[in-house]
This record gives structure tokens, C-alpha cells and sequence, in this order.
């Protein structure tokens, strides 16, 4: 139950504090990370994402039309 729940919604509190963070504060260094490191990083997660949701909708519809053969 853990990796269903708390995982996913900590990975996003802390993508969305770091992202608020970086809008809220005029620090260079900070402004660099969240506009060039941070946006490659969120890419990457969100290619995972989708990647992983194709699977998955893939797995279930293939799973139906097994079951009905």
C-alpha cells in the first residue's frame, strides 16, 4: 500500500515545492536549476509516466480480450 499512495504523493509535493520554490526566489544559482535541471528531470518523470500508463492500459485491454476468447 505504500508504493500505491504515500511514494507517488511525495513525489509530488516535493517536484511541486521545488518548482514554487524556484518562482518565489530571485537567488541565480536557484533560478539556473529549476529553469534548465529541474524542467529535464520533470521530462523524464513525465515520460516515465506515460510510458508506464501505456503499459498498463495495454496489460488490461490484452488481459479482456484473453479473458473472452
Amino acid at each position: 500500500m505504500l508504493w500505491k499512495r504515500q511514494i507517488p504523493i511525495l513525489i509530488v509535493a516535493v517536484i511541486g515545492s521545488l518548482t514554487l520554490f524556484g518562482w518565489f526566489v530571485d537567488e541565480p544559482n536557484i533560478k539556473s536549476f529549476v529553469d534548465d535541471d529541474a524542467t529535464q528531470w520533470y521530462d523524464i518523470l513525465a515520460s516515465f509516466a506515460i510510458f508506464l500508463g501505456g503499459f498498463n492500459l495495454l496489460k488490461l485491454q490484452l488481459q479482456k480480450v484473453l479473458r473472452k476468447q
